[in-house]
């Protein structure tokens, strides 16, 4: 048993060594997460911001709105479903939505960093065009986590078959709002993403 227990202790150990080296010789970023209130929340390690506030406010609408939105269209398709099935369906939708928010949070920031620069240059709408990955993730994370929620408003105009350009507009005081529900300064989070 003790024999045991000095070898598990050992290869913890030589793992460790082992990240470090790794770390060291590669010089990567590496990615603290830490829990508090039932919140993730990244560290920043070596001066790089790994989450905002911006990522806590798309936390904030997957969990507030887009979710509970796709609960209602699961209840409403079927209205016989029984109160254990549609509990656990409820859940598993917030957790797609939760993994959704996460995949989507640097094109959700991308999106927002550019409508603001657009807003301030005095447009009114962005425009992205699905023909480019980039654009298309932001398109994807501004129609599913503002538009589909009422939070932004769309239009899409053909450039090919199954091909468009997306164009935005954000509904700025509708975001302020909900960014004040989720207790986020919008325009300080804003200000933080313009400056990176």
């Amino acid at each position: 048993m003790l024999a045991a227990a000095f070898l598990m202790r050992r290869t913890v150990c030589n793992c460790r060594q082992s990240l470090h080296d790794t770390y060291r010789q590669r010089r990567k970023v590496l990615q603290v997460s830490l829990a508090y209130n039932n919140e993730s929340v990244a560290a920043v390690v070596e001066g790089c911001p790994v989450a905002d506030d911006l990522d806590k406010l798309l936390r904030h609408i997957a969990r507030n709105y887009t979710g509970p939105q796709e609960a209602r269209e699961v209840e409403r398709d079927d209205p016989n479903i029984p109160a254990e099935a549609l509990k656990q369906e409820r859940q598993r939708l917030l957790r797609t939505e939760e993994r959704r928010a996460h995949e989507l949070a640097d094109a959700f920031r991308a999106g927002i960093s550019q409508s603001h620069l657009a807003s301030r240059a005095g447009g009114d709408a962005i425009s992205l065009d699905d023909r480019d990955p980039e654009q298309n993730r932001i398109a994807d994370a501004l129609v599913h986590f503002l538009v589909g929620p009422g939070i932004a408003t769309s239009r899409t105009r053909a450039t090919g078959p199954q091909h468009y350009i997306y164009t935005i507009w954000i509904d700025w005081p509708q975001l302020r709002n909900v960014a004040r529900e989720a207790g986020i300064d919008l325009n300080a989070s804003i200000r933080q993403v313009d400056d990176s």
